[in-house]
């Protein structure tokens, strides 16, 4: 449990970074660039990797799909790698 906590923690920590960085980016429509973001997001994770997780602990084993979702921050930080300085 304290694992799950502290993982939910660091990535949470994540979201206002990730705000902060689509404003820099379109200066001119702060507003709407930041509502896309946290919509994207959190609509992401409603409609598809709840029920995707949830199918893969059915249907495999809990610690597949939480093994699973560990890989989406890994992929994060390399795209973000990408971004200009």
């Amino acid at each position: 449990m304290l694992g799950l906590i502290a993982g939910g923690l660091v990535l949470l920590f994540t979201i206002p970074v990730n705000v902060v960085m689509g404003q820099q980016l379109v200066p001119s429509q702060a507003g709407t660039v930041s509502s896309l973001m946290m919509g994207f997001a959190w609509g992401m994770a409603g409609l598809l990797f709840i029920p995707l997780t949830g199918w893969v602990a059915d249907h495999f084993s809990l610690q597949l799909a939480f093994s699973g979702l560990v890989l989406f921050p890994l992929i994060g930080f390399l795209l973000a790698l990408k971004l200009k300085k």
